[in-house]
C-alpha cells in the first residue's frame, strides 16, 4: 500500500502546507498563496485543509515558491526542518505576485528542463 494511502497522510501534507502559508503569506495569506501559485482558491484550501492531495508538481512549485524543501512538504523529512527557515514573501513589497509568480514558473521550467536533459543523457558514453 502506498504511502498517501495511510490514515493521515493527506492531513499532514495539508498541515505542512498551511505552516508554509502562514510563515511565507502570512494567517490570513490564504487567497495570496493560491493566486501566487496560479491555482483555485477552492482547490488550494482543500489542499490546506488535508481534503485532497496536491498533485507532486504543485507541490514542487510551492516548493520553489516558498523555500520549503519538498521531501518535508511530502514526507516530514528531515524532521530537524522549521518553517521558520522561510522567508515570508508577503513582505516583499517591491514585487507584486504576478512578478514572483512568473519567477516561480520560470524556475520550475528551468527544473524540468535540466531533469529531462541528465535523464536523456544516461546511457551516451
Amino acid at each position: 500500500m502506498g504511502q498517501w494511502h495511510q490514515p493521515g497522510f493527506v492531513e499532514a501534507v495539508g498541515s505542512r502546507i498551511k505552516k508554509v502559508r502562514i510563515r511565507v503569506f502570512g494567517e490570513r495569506g490564504k487567497g495570496a498563496c493560491a493566486a501566487a501559485m496560479n491555482s483555485n482558491q477552492i482547490a488550494y484550501v482543500q489542499y490546506e485543509n488535508g481534503a485532497r492531495l496536491p498533485p507532486i508538481d504543485w507541490l514542487d512549485k510551492f516548493s520553489l515558491l516558498t523555500g520549503a524543501p519538498l521531501l518535508w512538504l511530502v514526507r516530514g523529512t528531515p524532521e530537524n526542518f522549521s518553517v521558520d527557515e522561510l522567508e515570508p514573501i508577503i513582505q516583499e513589497t517591491t514585487r507584486t505576485f504576478e512578478q514572483i509568480q512568473a519567477s516561480v514558473n520560470a524556475q520550475y521550467i528551468e527544473e524540468n528542463r535540466k531533469y529531462s536533459q541528465t535523464g536523456d543523457e544516461g546511457d551516451e558514453d
